[in-house]
């Protein structure tokens, strides 16, 4: 429950075992933290596949506290490879368009970002769990999504 860190700790693990074939789950807003640091991961040659969970912002917190900080600027995911001029990228939107995805970038030898775009509202159920018990833990009465 590191906010961010999901990036940077890639490269570590891709240092540590060059032949692991790994993916890294991130968020969009998570991403927006450290994402950056694509840039290191093409520069090493390391081929994660990563995957950015594109709810429209904060998801994990909208979920804990409402508020308007928890709404960010969309980014051109599908750019980001272009930007650190490494990596290929694509953008899923249904599980056929993210299964397509997968395989190809289980195939590739570069690393790979998939942006997957899900509805705002949506929540896992550990996810529900986790933000329901931060919320006791807070006093947080306040369980609503924001806009």
């Amino acid at each position: 429950m590191s906010m961010g860190f999901a990036v940077p700790a890639s490269i570590g693990i891709a240092m540590a075992a060059k032949t692991l074939g790994f993916y890294v789950l991130v968020g969009d807003g998570a991403f927006q933290m450290t994402g950056a640091e694509l840039s290191t991961i093409v520069r090493l040659g390391l081929n994660p596949i990563i995957i950015i969970f594109n709810n429209d912002g904060y998801g994990t917190m909208r979920k804990i506290r409402a508020g308007r900080f928890n709404v960010i600027t969309q980014w051109d995911y599908t750019g980001v490879c272009e930007l650190v001029r490494g990596g290929e990228s694509t953008t899923a939107s249904t599980k056929g368009e993210f299964d397509t995805a997968l395989r190809g970038a289980q195939k590739s030898n570069d690393v790979c970002v998939i942006e997957l775009k899900i509805p705002r509202s949506e929540t896992g159920r550990q996810l529900a769990r986790v933000a329901s018990e931060v919320r006791k833990m807070r006093g947080s009465k306040n369980s609503r999504a924001d806009s």
